[in-house]
């Protein structure tokens, strides 16, 4: 070979005809000079011990090796050395610098002529390198631990770009590419002919820029712009994928690439598109596009375009109406005209796009429904259609003749005729989602069978008969198979990587279930094809015993896709030829995930270390260590940690076998700690300690991954525990979490997050707080669910409160712009609440003040609800406050430690169940002066009015007027707490009483009766408030029930309330000493 000059690059392909043994001589590329070596089937073996060595340090230099064949043993590299991911380099040892090396290889960074790259890993800083074919292939040590691999994209102008690919390990020798994401940068928004491209670190900072985007290149655009080319003069790009939380809202008219990556919501989050604006979807990637699952509202004249080769779940609602959802219904224009842009439906225009129309229906079971659409200047009808709630995959065709498939140009009516009417080696291409009429067998031949975007839906099977081959392929990606399929012996399926596990429904061979398991990097002694395997169990001789399935399977583009039973740990061998091609440890789950690496055995490698075939033996070495899986592995006993251990997953699967009667366990003791990361599955169960450490990322002494999925149970002292991820907060801090009182302190990740082991919330949903880094974090309405999927993002609280969208800085502020029927959410604690809080003088309705879990501490505030209503609820409240009589203070606020004053005196609130009907009365405690009132609300079904009234240890007679009727309560007592509860339609009918005197509350008993006396119920009770208990006493329920409505009892340090004798009921939160004797629960 000749070098090259800059100017002239000189390139050589050069091909591999035979295999090498001992190579030991170093193998150069002059300066300037591009080179390919294709390996083909064969292999290079390098002497150990010589001097060998890839050497591509020139000038310009650049080494590509590819093919099917194989390097193995010590070699050297030097330069820009790119070795592609099907050359395995299976026992090989590369070597750079005089250290190990393993290969790294990368995507999605930016490919742009004069752009410039340099990596940090480790030790490793700001090495530069090359972009070849739109990815890199790095060489990176191996440091014992995890790093994180990040890189620097430098473009013309002096311009950066900051990526990362995520804390990774390099133990092994990658063959796929990993992705890299921008730093901070999770979308771009692109507009005039991309002359403006802004980057954003929140998706919804790139939504408002998009609207104003809009709104400047809008104003001045010909008349006869479709609205197809509107869409299109503004894009936000994806740059990573995207968690959405809380409200998510799309102004103007723009388009949202997802760019292969995906849009999800947490919990509670949704996406909006307001009253007015026009959001289109689209992935102009190719392969496998992004997917969408996030929860979308559309605002009144609000309209959204999602293709159908975009995979769509999540509920979609108009007008914020919660329990009415609509389906993603696509219209196919491929008989129309390609000149019809738009197409109106119920008097609104929609734009075409790529030959759809996206539609948003509710569900609908009558086929006989007719729906009319404007194209053109004709009206198109359409009939025999179903519209599935529960799936966004529904579609409809304009003109035609409905045809379902077609062969080449050839269109069929049914897909059991295209079927019939394919031949050898034809493709049957789905034109809509379709089912067979009947039971299907393809007999005779081998054909392509692509699903597009579409489902084969229905519970008549598709059979491929023996002789027969059907490959099943979705060149969008988004393609299902819903029906059953089965083949039977003889005949051979192949769905390969294009349809992922969960598109796929049931499959099964002469009855039994049969799982997909696909196999990679073949050797090219296993060639495309139809060939034999078997799959046995291994006994401890090394040879198969038991019962084996063997069978046919197939081979394209490299992979060979096998169906499989679900077994463990077993020995497949693949046979070409009479010559056999064994990989043990071969694990299939039931579902059709499993992906294996052919010739790979071992399950598992102590980092830097030795390898294992049985996962245990791995644990049992690993005190201090990191495991990292090989493939998917079976646990096959009890495996207790030991020390502090990490289980990097990869994408690979542990299945836990029975012990016994329950299936293996992974016990974490208390001075132990796992770490489990990577995107994998684990099945087993866990019983697990309290952290132990306060660098970890838990509250518990299991930490696993968001990405890591877990199907098994978590336990910490025999109670089940769910996992909670938490994201969203600073790095690598201190953090302490309160939810719903589970509360803890642990320190977040390198990536700000948190991984909590909590107890299902059997309530309503409640708020989420973080203290960290000075800052309080906060996420709305979270209901820690019976999964260990319950993501939590949570965002820093800046403003006090809103009304909302708008938000302020104080309280008061909030309280100043109040409307009726208006809400002010406070969004932070406030510590030191001062001042005057008065509603307008214009507002003569209701406002609510939602405290949305956070706590008032008042320092002589006040609340005054002037002309109209105040309604406080959701919260704490306790401090100095003076408050007006029409202030509501519902149950759901505890106020244990508020001081309450109404014009300069002490009161304490008292709930006041009133006749049904009642929205004013009158009331007179005792021979004070008569009150009017109508500070009312309904609770459980009846009108409850909120009074404020002092205490007083008389026992004072309540009279109250409603309408014509007045009632007297006797025998009241409004104890010193924010728990009396009194009930006017009950009449003189006492609640309990203290020795043989009887009070119309139960606060009223409590207050009167003496140190270490008894309150004995005279009545069933309900009780919604909680009751301060300040002396020993007794409570007699007297075989009757006491049902608390997340009531309880607040008992003063030092005493103890002793509740016997009858039923408790319902949801009783006690603090204090509380003691139970002979009582039901």
């Amino acid at each position: 070979m000749e070098a090259g000059t800059e100017g002239a690059v000189n390139t050589y392909s050069l091909q591999l005809l035979t295999r090498i043994a001992n190579l030991r001589t170093e193998q150069a590329v002059p300066a300037y000079t591009s080179v390919t070596l294709d390996l083909g089937s064969f292999e290079i073996a390098a002497q150990n011990g010589s001097d060998v060595s890839f050497d591509a340090s020139a000038n310009g230099a650049y080494l590509n090796i590819t093919g099917k064949g194989n390097i193995k043993n010590t070699f050297r590299i030097k330069g820009d050395v790119f070795i592609t991911g099907v050359v395995p380099l299976t026992d090989a040892v590369v070597e750079l610098g005089g250290k190990a090396v393993f290969r790294t290889l990368v995507k999605d960074l930016p490919a742009a002529a004069g752009n410039s790259y340099a990596y940090s890993y480790g030790e490793q800083q700001n090495v530069p390198f090359y972009l070849h074919d739109a990815q890199a292939c790095l060489w990176l040590p191996d440091y014992g631990r995890s790093e994180e691999l990040r890189f620097t994209v430098s473009g013309t102008g002096g311009s950066s770009t900051e990526y990362t690919a995520g804390n990774i390990t390099t133990v092994t020798q990658r063959t796929e590419a990993i992705p890299a994401t921008p730093v901070g940068v999770v979308a771009r928004v692109v507009y005039r002919n991309g002359a403006m491209n802004q980057a954003f670190n929140t998706l919804q900072e790139a939504f408002r820029a998009a609207a104003t985007a809009w709104t400047s290149v809008s104003a001045s655009l010909p008349a006869e712009t479709t609205m197809t080319d509107k869409l299109k003069l503004v894009n936000v790009q994806l740059l990573t994928g995207v968690t959405v939380s809380g409200t998510l809202k799309a102004e103007g008219w723009f388009t949202l690439n997802l760019n292969g990556k995906n849009l999800t919501s947490a919990s509670g989050a949704k996406l909006q598109v307001t009253n007015g604006a026009h959001l289109a979807v689209a992935d102009v990637t190719t392969g496998i596009k992004g997917n969408m699952a996030v929860d979308i509202d559309l605002a009144g004249s609000a309209r959204l375009f999602v293709p159908g080769a975009v995979r769509l779940e999540g509920n979609v609602t108009k007008g914020g109406v919660a329990d009415v959802f609509y389906w993603r219904t696509l219209v196919n224009m491929n008989y129309q005209s390609s000149t019809i842009d738009k197409v109106t439906f119920d008097a609104v225009e929609y734009p075409v796009i790529d030959r759809e129309v996206c539609l948003w229906l509710p569900a609908s079971t009558d086929d006989t429904k007719v729906y009319s659409f404007g194209v053109g200047d004709k009206t198109e009808q359409v009939s025999g259609y179903q519209v599935s709630a529960g799936k966004h995959d529904n579609d409809m065709t304009i003109g035609g003749n409905n045809n379902v498939a077609r062969i080449g140009t050839q269109e069929h009516a049914t897909l059991k005729a295209a079927f019939d009417a394919a031949t050898m080696g034809q493709t049957v291409e789905l034109m809509k989602t379709t089912s067979l009429e009947a039971d299907y067998s393809l007999s005779g031949k081998s054909i392509v069978f692509e699903l597009g975007k579409y489902e084969l839906t229905g519970s008549h099977p598709l059979t491929v008969a023996s002789g027969a081959s059907l490959v099943i392929k979705s060149k969008s990606g988004s393609g299902k198979i819903g029906s059953p399929l089965s083949a039977q012996a003889g005949g051979t399926l192949y769905i390969g990587q294009d349809i992922p596990g969960d598109a796929i429904g049931t499959v099964s061979e002469g009855g039994n279930p049969r799982y997909r398991l696909l196999v990679t990097n073949l050797p090219a002694n296993i060639p495309s094809g139809t060939h034999s395997f078997t799959f046995a169990e291994i006994g401890s001789d090394g040879n198969p015993t038991g019962a084996q399935q063997a069978g046919s399977f197939v081979v394209r583009e490299n992979v060979g896709c096998l169906w499989l039973e679900e077994q463990v740990a077993r020995r497949l061998t693949m046979t070409v030829g009479g010559t056999d091609y064994p990989t043990d440890n071969v694990t299939v789950n039931a579902d059709h995930f499993n992906i294996e690496t052919y010739g790979v055995s071992d399950v598992a490698q102590i980092r830097n270390g030795k390898k294992y075939r049985d996962l245990a033996a791995a644990f049992a070495d690993a005190s201090g260590k990191t495991i990292v899986l090989l493939k998917n592995a079976a646990l096959k006993q009890n495996v207790e940690v030991n020390g502090s251990v990490v289980l990097e997953t990869g994408s690979y699967t542990v299945t836990s076998q029975d012990v016994g009667s329950l299936k293996a366990v992974i016990s974490v003791p208390e001075a132990a700690n796992l770490q489990i990361t990577g995107k994998g599955t684990i099945g087993s169960n866990f019983t697990i300690d309290k952290a132990g450490r306060t660098d970890v990322n838990s509250n518990g002494n299991l930490q696993a991954d968001r990405t890591v999925s877990l199907t098994g149970t978590v336990s910490l002292n025999d109670k089940q525990l769910q996992r909670v991820s938490v994201e969203g907060l600073p790095a690598a801090v201190k953090a302490t979490y309160e939810y719903n009182g589970q509360e803890g302190e642990a320190t977040t990740s390198s990536d700000g997050s948190l991984c909590l082991w909590m107890e299902v919330q059997k309530s309503s949903p409640s708020n989420f707080f973080v203290e960290a880094s000075g800052m309080t974090y906060m996420a709305t309405s979270v209901l820690v669910m019976a999964t260990h999927v319950n993501p939590v993002t949570v965002t820093p609280v800046t403003a006090v409160a809103a009304i909302g969208d708008k938000t302020y800085d104080t309280l008061a502020d909030a309280f100043d712009e109040l409307a009726d029927g208006a809400m002010v959410n406070l969004r932070k604690s406030q510590a030191e609440l001062t001042g005057a809080h008065r509603l307008p003088d214009a507002l003569t309705g209701s406002a609510t003040l939602d405290l949305a879990g956070n706590v008032i501490t008042a320092v002589n505030a006040s609340f005054d609800a002037n002309n109209g209503r105040l309604v406080m609820m959701n919260g704490v409240l306790g401090g100095t406050v003076a408050l007006t009589q029409n202030v509501y203070a519902e149950g759901s606020v505890i106020m244990n430690n508020a001081q309450v004053s109404l014009d300069g005196k002490t009161v304490w609130r008292t709930f006041l169940t009133l006749p049904d009907g009642t929205t004013a009365f009158t009331f007179k405690l005792g021979d004070g002066t008569a009150v009017s009132s109508d500070n009312i609300r309904q609770a459980d079904g009846h009108p409850v009015a909120c009074l404020w009234l002092p205490s007083s240890n008389v026992a004072r007679t309540l009279t109250v007027t409603a309408g014509d009727v007045e009632y007297a309560l006797n025998n009241v007592v409004v104890a010193s707490t924010h728990g009396n509860e009194l009930d006017v339609t009950a009449g003189n009918d006492p609640v309990a009483e203290v020795d043989t005197k009887t009070f119309a509350s139960l606060a009223s008993a409590l207050a009167s009766v003496a140190e270490g006396g008894t309150v004995t119920l005279k009545k069933n009770l309900s009780l919604s408030s909680v009751q301060d208990i300040k002396k020993n006493l007794t409570l007699n329920l007297g075989g009757l029930s006491f049902t608390s409505g997340n009531s309880g009892f607040n008992v003063d340090a030092g005493k103890t309330l002793k509740i016997v004798g009858g039923m408790l009921l319902g949801t009783c939160a006690c603090k204090g000493r509380v003691r139970l004797a002979q009582v039901a629960t």
